[in-house]
This record gives C-alpha cells, structure tokens and sequence, in this order.
C-alpha cells in the first residue's frame, strides 16, 4: 500500500483513478508512487478530494497541504481516538474490533467510558471469558497509573505529541491544572510552540476533552508528572 499523502502531491502527478503507476521502496521502506507510466482509457480526470467527510459528512477544512474533519463528533474521529488511547494506555484485549462493538452497543463514546465497563458487561461480548476479563480488567487498573505525559499524548490532543508534552512540562506545566489554565501568552513561551500550534491545542483542549479529563481523573488517574531519570550511579539529590 502507497499512500499519496495529499491533494497537492495527487495534483503534481496528474493522478486519475485507472492509471497505471510507477511504485519504488523509498528507502527500502516506504512504498511511493512516483509517476504515472500510462493514462486510463476510461479518460478520468485527476482525482480530487471529497468536499465532505465520507462519514459524517462535514465539510472538511484545509490547513497547509492536509484536510482535516473538524467533527469532534464524527464516528470515525470517535473509534479513531478510543482505539489509540487504549493502545497507548496499554489496555489488553480492547483492540478495533471490541471497541467496534462497544460502540455499536452504544456503551462507550468517550475514553472515560472505557473505565466503567464492569465484568458482566465484558462476559457479554463474543470471544471474552473469566481469563481474558481478568487480564482487561488488570490492564484497565494499571493504566491508571501512567504519568501525566503518557495519558496526554494518548488523548491524541492536536499538537500534544512526546516532544511538545516534554517541552511544556519542562517549562513548569508539570499538572493537567496549569495546562488546562493555559492561555495563548502562557504557551508560546514554551520551545518549540508558536501562536498557531498554541492555538491547536487550545482548540483541542474543548469542553468535551475537559470534560474527559474530569472524568478520567474521577475514575482514579492520577496525572501524576513522570519523574526525571536518575542514571545508574548518580546519587546527586534533584530537587
């Protein structure tokens, strides 16, 4: 699979739906599409982007080269985020298809649904028994306490990715409080974030992702500032 990663490239590439192309391994990795070698005979023209959002049908929106969906709501946006925070919250046995199914069951929506699943409801679903509840059920408990840095970038906020997170703890937003209380003077002090990426993750940090944030903390996570690295054999005191 090659991906075409947005509008612009397609364009470049005079790209339509029935042409035959050349595909390289960029760096004997990355499969890339790299010229059309012969045209369609069906007389397609270049394909474009859809205006909406084949699943909730929202107009997209365009920034920079890349269209986003701006839903909070939109379906995809919501299984998209359940299954990457329990990937990155390491939560065993809650993959695509169970979340898929939870869904459709219309029991969780939200990453602080995830938390009130009981052991009845679990035995419910297809392929779960007492071995594989337990070890959800275990997985779910020990997630609570991963560090404040871990469980923001598993909220999947815009702009909150590893580096952005380390810079802003490391400029005194060591508490989900400060970053919450943030304003767009507060961030664009931090390395690395200007008034645009501020913004984004203003604009991410919504009433409904405040809202899961209440709730998680609710449910026991602790948001707790992972403590800095002491490396073997240095007994020096940090404050």
């Amino acid at each position: 699979r090659a991906t075409l990663h947005n509008q612009d490239y397609i364009n470049m590439l005079e790209l339509a739906i029935g042409d035959t192309v050349k595909v390289s391994r960029r760096g004997k990795v990355i499969p890339a599409v790299e010229h059309v070698l012969e045209k369609n005979m069906a007389g397609n023209e270049t394909w474009q982007m859809p205006i909406h959002c084949p699943a909730c049908k929202t107009p997209l929106q365009r920034e920079g080269k890349h269209h986003f969906c701006p839903n909070f709501d939109c379906p995809d946006q919501i299984r998209g985020r359940l299954i990457y925070f329990s990937k990155k919250m390491g939560i065993k046995y809650l993959g695509p298809k169970t979340i898929e199914m939870l869904i459709s069951q219309k029991r969780i929506q939200h990453p602080e649904d995830i938390y009130t699943l009981t052991n009845e409801e679990m035995n419910r679903l297809r392929g779960f028994g007492e071995k594989k509840i337990n070890a959800f059920m275990t997985s779910l408990e020990q997630s609570k306490t991963k560090p404040l840095q871990e469980v923001l970038a598993a909220l999947g906020i815009r702009e909150l990715g590893p580096r952005a997170i380390e810079n802003l703890t490391e400029a005194g937003f060591d508490s989900v409080d400060k970053l919450l209380g943030a304003d767009i003077s507060t961030l664009t002090q931090v390395k690395g974030i200007g008034e645009i990426t501020a913004q984004n993750i203003l604009d991410g940090l919504n009433p409904q992702m405040r809202k899961t944030i209440k709730a998680l903390r609710k449910s026991g996570l602790s948001f707790q500032t992972e403590p800095p690295a002491v490396l073997p054999g240095d007994t020096q005191k940090h404050d």
